[in-house]
C-alpha cells in the first residue's frame, strides 16, 4: 500500500526560524531494503549536502532552491517521516556553510518567493509554498519579480512536481508522488477548530491529491507571521 510522508527543511533568515514542509506518497516502500523509504526520499531530493562547501547535488529540489535564495538563509536541518510509521524516520543536520546561492542585497523576511499546486480534486484545497531569502534587486516597484529569480523559481517549480525515484543499494526502486494532504476537520476541547491527519493511510490517502504541479507566483509575497513582534 502507498505510504504518506513528510519532509520537513528548517532554516534561519536574519536570525528567524523558517520551516517548509513538502508531502509526497512512496508508491511501495516495501520493494526498499528495511521496508523504509525516509533517507531514500531526503537523498531523491538532494538534502545531501557537501561537507567542503555546503552544496547540495545539482538538478536537484534541494540545490534550485540554494540557488534561488540569499546566502543569508541557512539551511539548518532536515527530516522525513511516515506518518503512520514510527520507524520509518530520519534527521540531517547540515554543515554549516549550507547557505543561499543567490548573491545579493538581502530583503526583509517578510517577504517571500512563492508557489502554488494546480488542482486535481475540488475537494481538496491547493497547496501553497513561500520560501524566504528574497533579493531586494529582484523586486520591482510593483512587486513583480525580476527575470533572473523568475527562472530560478520555474527550475524549482517543475522539480517540485516532478515524481521522485527511490532506489537502494541493491538497485530495487519505488517512485514517490507529490501531493496535496487534506486533513480532517476536529473541535479542539476548548471549541476551536482544527485539522489534524487522518486515523488511518487509508483513509488519508482517499483524501490525497496526487499528479500534483507547482506553479510560480510573478509577485512576491508576504508574511505576516514573520513581521517583528508577531513570531515566527
Amino acid at each position: 500500500m502507498p505510504s504518506v510522508f513528510q519532509v520537513v527543511l528548517q532554516g534561519t533568515y536574519f536570525g528567524e526560524a523558517s520551516v517548509n514542509v513538502f508531502s509526497y506518497v512512496v508508491q511501495d516502500k516495501s520493494a526498499l531494503s528495511g521496508g523504509v523509504a525516509a533517507g531514500r526520499l531526503l537523498n531523491a531530493m538532494g538534502y545531501v549536502s557537501d561537507p567542503t562547501d555546503g552544496d547540495f547535488p545539482a538538478l536537484t529540489i534541494a540545490a534550485l532552491q540554494q540557488l534561488l535564495v540569499n546566502p543569508l538563509y541557512t539551511f539548518s536541518s532536515v527530516y522525513a517521516f511516515d506518518q503512520y510509521d514510527p520507524a520509518d524516520f530520519q534527521e540531517r543536520a547540515f554543515v554549516p556553510n549550507t547557505v543561499g546561492r543567490f548573491g545579493g542585497a538581502a530583503a526583509s523576511s517578510v517577504l517571500a518567493y512563492g508557489f502554488r499546486t494546480t488542482r486535481i480534486n475540488r475537494a481538496i484545497r491547493r497547496g501553497t509554498k513561500r520560501f524566504v531569502g528574497v533579493n531586494d534587486e529582484m523586486v520591482g516597484d510593483d512587486n513583480a519579480i525580476a527575470g533572473a529569480a523568475l527562472a530560478a523559481m520555474s527550475n524549482l517549480a517543475s522539480a517540485m512536481g516532478a515524481v521522485l525515484d527511490l532506489e537502494d543499494a541493491s538497485g530495487a526502486m519505488t517512485e514517490a508522488n507529490p501531493a496535496v494532504f487534506a486533513k480532517e476537520k476536529y473541535t479542539t476541547p476548548s471549541g476551536k477548530t482544527a485539522y489534524k491527519f487522518y486515523d488511518t493511510a487509508l483513509t488519508q490517502l482517499v483524501n490525497t491529491a496526487q499528479g500534483i504541479e507547482w506553479e510560480i507566483y510573478p509577485t512576491v509575497r508576504t508574511q505576516v507571521s514573520r513581521q517583528t513582534g508577531r513570531g515566527i
